[in-house]
């Protein structure tokens, strides 16, 4: 937390030197409330984080045209805010549409439609509509692996969510075979100390415990 609170600070002050100097739809302010914005949903202050990033999606609106893909970035960190605040129907709204302007303007296996397919998927998951938040998962995953190294961090992340979708959906086994691959790759992949391989441990723990309890009620 210390070090969001520090970089928050320090943006806050560089937002402050832009707009003495720049005028009020400058794409630097824009770049300035983005920081902000993530400086204080990583703090938990997901009303001021909206406030900021719905500031820098005003500005973007009016600099790049409709099917610009930074208007897209916008789309998708205002909704991300609204998943975090519980406005689930926002959230979509926003998400569908960086999505589709995604598709519209970007290669089908680029890194930012990853990124919204994730978003879409949180956000189902949050709306207990399982099956849709598996299906973008899904394909989430599919495009990490093909053009991503076998090892890379995002693939355990994208496992990791599938695990957490199927646990919902009360389907414990296919939840650890995930969560398995998640701890398996994570450890070729990140620090032996890391946060996420942690969690990734922890989770593998908690579904082997719910297999676990599920097998013993059936006995």
């Amino acid at each position: 937390m210390g070090a969001y609170a520090k970089a928050l600070s320090f943006h806050e002050v560089s937002l402050q030197i832009r707009q003495k100097s720049l005028p009020p739809n400058h794409l630097d302010l824009a770049d300035s409330y983005t920081c902000i914005s993530g400086a204080f949903k990583e703090l938990g202050q997901h009303t001021e984080a909206l406030l900021f990033a719905q500031q820098a999606y005003e500005i973007h609106e009016k600099i790049f045209p409709p099917n610009h893909p930074n208007l897209a970035t916008s789309y998708n960190n205002v909704g991300a805010v609204h998943n975090d605040l519980g406005e689930y129907s926002k959230a979509l709204l926003l998400h569908e549409k960086a999505l589709a302007i995604e598709k519209k303007t970007l290669s089908p296996y680029h890194p930012d439609i990853v990124y919204s397919y994730k978003n879409i998927a949180l956000v189902y998951n949050n709306m207990k509509e399982y099956s849709k938040a598996l299906n973008f998962h899904q394909q989430s995953l599919e495009i990490c692996q093909a053009i991503l190294p076998s090892d890379h961090p995002l693939l355990p992340l994208s496992h990791n969510n599938i695990g957490l979708v199927y646990r919902n959906m009360g389907n414990y086994s296919k939840g650890y075979q995930h969560h398995k691959n998640a701890v398996e790759i994570a450890q070729h992949s990140l620090p032996s100390n890391h946060p996420d391989l942690r969690l990734y441990k922890e989770k593998l723990e908690i579904v082997q415990k719910e297999i676990e309890t599920t097998t013993q009620s059936r006995l």
